[in-house]
């Protein structure tokens, strides 16, 4: 309810700073005090974003902040004032917008938190930001964002991306591609003979422990290095378009 309310923008600056020290340094820079900024400009978080990939796990409700953060930075990244204020984030920008971002979207609440909310500024747009010949194509924030969304049938708080949300709802700027990963997280139990139930909470909160899970994260789908739990316990549908 506090992120839904008028705290949003700070808590997504607040993931945004904690962004900036995740890629411009390393773990034994992290500052003891909390309240030290970051400076995502120096030569070694410069080269940084030149060599990190950008990997994102989050769950419920943080997928929906980690996603709103990344849209927050793609609209300052171009905006004239920002980048009259800090000179070195044209370099920094052309370095991360040839860049892959993924994004693990654990019990996804995309959908669900999209509902009353204000509408990014660019949208529906992304052939001009997104393809090479595109017109806006040096405006893009990322080559691509790729959305993995996780949910369980049995969970009433996540659902699915539906198709062609990416265009109504997300900046053309993040250039989102969508997958959608549906499975039972929590067991399904016969009651009685009567209906078949399954926990909610761990339908929610389970993923952390779930063997495929973690299996289609660390190694994809449908490749050479796919887990052979995945091969033996999992069907799919690839579209195309």
């Amino acid at each position: 309810m506090i992120y839904l309310g008028d705290k949003q923008e700070d808590i997504q600056k607040s993931v945004t700073v904690s962004s900036c020290w995740m890629g411009a340094y390393g773990w034994d820079d992290f500052p003891s005090g909390a309240h030290k900024p970051c400076n995502a400009f120096t030569p070694a978080a410069i080269a940084n974003a030149g060599k990190d990939d950008t990997i994102i796990i989050a769950h419920s409700l943080g997928s929906r902040i980690a996603f709103d953060a990344l849209q927050l930075t793609a609209r300052l990244i171009n905006d004239e004032k920002v980048r009259e204020a800090y000179p070195d984030l044209e370099k920094v920008h052309r370095l991360v917008q040839d860049k892959e971002i993924t994004i693990f979207m654990l019990s996804n609440q995309l959908p669900l938190l999209q509902l009353g909310r204000s509408l990014p500024e660019v949208l529906n747009e992304n052939e001009k930001y997104c393809s090479a010949q595109g017109s806006h194509y040096l405006e893009r924030f990322a080559n691509q964002t790729h959305i993995v969304a996780f949910s369980d049938p049995n969970d009433i708080l996540s659902y699915a991306i539906p198709a062609g949300f990416e265009d109504k709802y997300l900046d053309s700027r993040m250039c989102t591609i969508v997958s959608n990963i549906i499975l039972n997280i929590a067991n399904v139990v016969d009651v009685f003979g009567v209906s078949n139930l399954a926990n909610p909470m761990e339908a929610h909160l389970g993923y952390d422990h779930d063997e495929r899970v973690i299996a289609l994260m660390a190694h994809g789908l449908s490749n050479k290095s796919m887990a052979p739990i995945i091969k033996e316990r999992c069907d799919w549908t690839e579209l195309t378009h």
